[in-house]
């Protein structure tokens, strides 16, 4: 049969299984229904006749379909070869390797969670359409800002994928966030912060000191929480490039009542660190990180 829109769209799924069924305008050409009812394109290509998914009707249009399964089968033809793909769960494990490599442990925490709304486990890379991308991030719309992320952060996963060769387009070209980037413009006003400071106050330990220095300095949670002894000379201290977001040295001065609020810091022998964390005292390699009880804490003070 000839191909065309209104002859797919009229394709009914078979009982069992999947049905193929070929172009007679373009050889080795083709639509594949499932008995679920999903119709998608792909070219059965090279001397071993391998069958190479397209991408999903009507996602993709017939012909757009065509143009690309004439690319492949002129790549074929030329002696070219499409990229040795991997699994999904193949590619994100090396994925995340060169994350470790290259980010921040944060940075790397957010990828291993975020890929997790992408359940393609098994699935070839060259499988994966950007209607099946689409699809999960579907039901994230209830929280518009996780799917936005999730959508940054499969953007970049893909990317990754074609520079190391195994794809040759990313197939999450064209998918954008539900809603335009906004900078935050709430601002705490002194009344709110007077209130925040006198409820940290109330919260022993590490988390109320860490909030009093945060209003005080105006610094990132992670950068307070990471401060080390060696980095307060005088009345000032410096993050060093490997601890900031804008991956450079800051240095900033601080006032009385700060120098104050860090004298009251009992320095813990052999460790480097103004905050290790509470639960391992004896060890200098961690640093405080039980956000979730002493917050709880201080929104009810």
């Amino acid at each position: 049969m000839r191909l065309t829109d209104i002859a797919i769209r009229q394709l009914k799924p078979p009982e069992k299984g999947q049905k193929t069924h070929m172009d007679d305008a373009m050889p080795n050409f083709g639509v594949r229904v499932s008995q679920g009812g999903t119709k998608t394109f792909i070219v059965m290509a090279g001397q071993t006749r391998q069958r190479i998914t397209i991408g999903r009707f009507p996602v993709i249009t017939i012909a757009e379909a065509r143009t690309e399964a004439k690319r492949l089968l002129a790549e074929r033809t030329l002696g070219k070869h499409r990229p040795k793909t991997v699994t999904f769960a193949e590619a994100r494990e090396r994925f995340l390797d060169h994350a470790k490599a290259k980010n921040r442990p944060r940075t790397v925490k957010d990828y291993t969670r975020l890929l997790k709304h992408f359940p393609f486990a098994r699935t070839r890379l060259a499988d994966i359409s950007r209607h099946d991308i689409a699809r999960q991030l579907d039901t994230l719309t209830g929280t518009p800002s996780e799917r936005d992320h999730a959508l940054v952060t499969i953007k970049v996963f893909f990317n990754w994928t074609v520079s190391e060769g195994y794809l040759d387009h990313s197939p999450c070209q064209g998918l954008r966030q539900k809603r335009p980037y906004r900078p935050r413009e709430r601002i705490l006003s002194p009344d709110e912060l007077r209130a925040v400071w006198k409820a940290s106050e109330a919260v022993k330990g590490h988390f109320g000191t860490i909030t009093r220095l945060l209003i005080l300095t105006g610094q990132r949670r992670s950068e307070i929480a990471s401060l080390q002894w060696e980095w307060i000379e005088g009345d000032t201290i410096t993050l060093p490039s490997e601890l900031t977001k804008n991956r450079r040295t800051t240095v900033f001065p601080f006032g009385e009542l700060t120098a104050t609020l860090l004298s009251t810091i009992p320095r813990l022998e052999g460790s480097p660190y103004l905050f290790p964390a509470s639960r391992q005292r004896t060890d200098a390699t961690t640093v405080f990180n039980g956000w979730g009880k002493p917050k709880a804490l201080l929104d009810n003070q």
